[in-house]
């Protein structure tokens, strides 16, 4: 009965595509559960070689993982987990084949006619491990010239386990293709990193890595092929053990956004050194050219003196605390001020620093970086001080006395490359500006001392009735609202009650001088399958229009994908947007959020109601952080559409990535609503909750 059994589970492998030995490795793996390749090959009897082949092509196809430590040890996947996600890939393969039915029919007839048209630049959705390995393998095997990637040494080590460098064994003898990678390395890393340089080393690759010298996080993660095509991460950055989820990654090749990324990336590169290098440095070797001693010789002592007998110029990067606590040391601040010492402070600005910032900026140069650099002191461009494990909530002198690993050089060689970077990061870093979220009114209760004497033009474009109320509904209510979510279909404006359920970012979008645009507020929406419209990905953009009273805010662009969302939209408008109304294709604008991020692209032209003006193709990402609020808020809209929110809201950086533009707003610049019940009634005097 048992042969039986297992030549039916055979046969059902065989027609999820298996051949016979994988169905019989799987099989075999499921009965010991994990087990080292070569015990796999002892037990049945097999070339040890050939079962490894198998073993990763099972990897490949997800019917098995293994583990990160040496030897590798394989575990199957249930077999019940493995029905359940071939048929949930069928469902899709089938959805997908459904919903692309006229575009292929269109694009058949078509074929031949256009044949030197360039494929459309579109956005593409590849989830889970195995589809990802598989994607990034195309794209090795498709590499003309060059490939990029931002990773992290696990997923390094991870996409070896799955063959994914195996690949270079098909690249033709000759051929010079230049792989480079970017990761962070720590200690723990050097010996899983030197095991990989070993192993590129023995595929031939010309393969060269770097990792960042200031310390910077590298977000996000991401592989660049030729500057034609790119896929990265939206899952956060931890190690990929094998109970982790899913990942999530975004394909495109869209020109534009490609070459964004690779600016990002060149950026990086240049930034960073070479890997063998920073393997020393963690191993406690010297490294030719830099001057270094540890804290037994470093100590707060010699980082004071040095500080307070500064002569000409002193440049800090601190954290969000770090810069609060700078302003209380009035003593050398005073000093700096009255010897005309150029000091220059990057920080993460912050709802609780941002008043602290502007008070120094009134003396000083301060501008925002993220919270992913390593606290950094450089003096008179002579002396450098980096804090290589900061404490986030304490400042540099207090990260000197506590840090275990302060470095300090005043080698000529390092200092002048330091120093390249550091005004690399200044320039690309962003001023503060009087147009923030919280002079917008935005987001803010009565009695918060951020909360501006008088109305703001936001709130009256908005068409708030009242500031959001906070804590009145808790984040459980607001999540069991919209996984029960009952969907309201709507296709009268006047008439027909409307609910979204989702997520959506809002921030201010400060642009360089060269796209020629004022200030920006972008929010992007995603909008789930129980919203009244289905699945939908939109933006609303609104512009600084300068007044003799002062600055407002008007809307000039609402672009989506699902049509009848954007025609209920114009609808709505009563003319006054409907100019404004972009109905783009499905994949030319994505929204996707994961944890604490939110990522907006859009691969088309952006048309602003403004002559002449257009939004290029871009991506924006908002990243979260801090506490998570919940609040209530209620507004009305020009139409006389009402509208009341629930939603839970954190602060949040945003960046925005554009050939011409590395662009990263402060923390105080964007919010992230991460889970959204949005409803909106018709225009009467009264009406029913649902």
């Amino acid at each position: 009965m048992e042969n039986l059994t297992e030549e039916i589970l055979k046969k059902v492998l065989k027609d999820f595509g298996l051949t016979e030995f994988e169905a019989e490795v799987y099989l075999f793996l499921s009965k010991h559960n994990a087990m080292k390749g070569t015990e796999v090959s002892r037990e049945i009897k097999k070339d040890k070689g050939q079962v490894y082949h198998i073993l990763r092509s099972l990897q490949a196809k997800g019917l098995v993982e293994s583990t990160l430590e040496a030897p590798v040890r394989f575990v199957p996947v249930p077999f019940e987990d493995v029905v359940e996600s071939t048929i949930r890939a069928k469902k899709e393969e089938t959805a997908r084949i459904e919903s692309a039915k006229k575009e292929l029919v269109d694009y058949w007839k078509k074929l031949g006619k256009n044949s030197l048209e360039s494929a459309p630049e579109k956005f593409t959705v590849i989830e889970g491990r195995y589809r990802v390995y598989a994607k990034i393998s195309q794209m090795i095997a498709e590499t003309k010239n060059q490939l990029s990637a931002i990773t992290t040494v696990t997923s390094m080590l991870r996409a070896d386990q799955h063959g994914v460098y195996d690949i270079a064994n098909e690249v033709p003898s000759g051929t010079s293709i230049d792989f480079r990678f970017l990761t962070e390395l720590s200690l723990q890393d050097v010996t899983g990193m030197r095991a990989i340089l070993r192993g590129m080393a023995k595929r031939g690759f010309n393969f060269r890595g770097r990792n960042p010298v200031l310390g910077q996080s590298l977000f996000p993660r991401m592989v660049i092929r030729d500057d034609e095509e790119t896929i990265f991460f939206l899952t956060p950055r931890a190690p990929a053990l094998i109970e982790d989820k899913d990942d999530l990654c975004l394909w495109t090749n869209s020109r534009d956004l490609v070459q964004a990324l690779t600016i990002v990336f060149e950026d990086f590169w240049r930034n960073s050194i070479d890997i063998k290098s920073k393997i020393l440095e963690l191993r406690g070797k010297s490294i030719p050219n830099i001057g270094d001693m540890t804290k037994s010789n470093v100590n707060k002592e010699l980082f004071d003196k040095t500080l307070e007998t500064a002569k000409d110029s002193v440049f800090l990067i601190t954290t969000a605390e770090g810069l609060l606590q700078l302003t209380k040391e009035q003593q050398l601040l005073n000093k700096w001020i009255t010897e005309g010492i150029c000091v220059q402070i990057m920080a993460p600005i912050v709802t609780e620093n941002l008043k602290a910032a502007q008070q120094l900026s009134e003396s000083f140069l301060v501008r925002h970086t993220p919270a992913s650099y390593l606290n950094t002191a450089l003096i008179d461009g002579q002396h450098l001080f980096q804090f290589k494990n900061p404490s986030s909530d304490l400042n540099l002198k207090e990260n000197l006395a506590n840090s275990q690993d302060t470095f300090y050089s005043n080698d000529s060689g390092y200092l002048e490359r330091t120093k390249n970077m550091l005004n690399d990061l200044w320039k690309n870093a962003h001023v503060l500006s009087e147009v923030t979220v919280l002079s917008l009114n935005d987001y803010l209760s009565p009695g918060s001392p951020y909360l501006p004497k008088k109305e703001s033009e936001y709130t009256k474009m908005m068409g708030w009735l009242d500031y959001p109320k906070h804590g009145v509904v808790s984040e459980k209510e607001i999540l069991t609202k919209i996984t029960e979510g009952k969907r309201f279909p709507a296709t009268d404006p006047t008439k027909d009650v409307v609910r979204y359920y989702g997520s959506r970012g809002v921030g201010i979008f400060h642009p360089p001088a060269n796209f020629k645009l004022p200030d920006l507020i972008i929010i992007a929406f995603r909008w789930n399958e129980n919203s009244s419209f289905g699945v939908e990905n939109r933006l609303m953009i609104s512009m600084k229009v300068d007044k003799a009273t002062g600055h407002s805010f008007v809307p000039v662009a609402s672009i989506g994908d699902n049509r009848g969302a954007m025609e209920f939209l114009k609808g709505t408008q009563l003319g006054t947007l409907s100019a404004k109304c972009q109905l783009v294709s499905e994949g030319q604008l994505q929204v996707r959020v994961e944890g604490k991020t939110l990522f907006a692209g859009w691969t088309v032209p952006i048309r602003l109601n403004s002559p002449g003006r257009i939004l290029p193709p871009a991506c924006m990402l908002i990243e979260s952080y801090g506490e998570t609020k919940t609040a209530i808020r209620k507004s009305i809209s020009p139409s006389g559409r009402m509208q009341i929110s629930m939603f839970t809201l954190n602060e949040a950086s945003l960046s925005l990535l554009h050939p011409s533009s590395e662009y990263f707003g402060p923390g105080t610049d964007a919010f992230l609503h991460r889970d959204v019940v949005s409803t909106t009634y018709p225009p009467v005097n009264s009406y029913t909750k649902n």
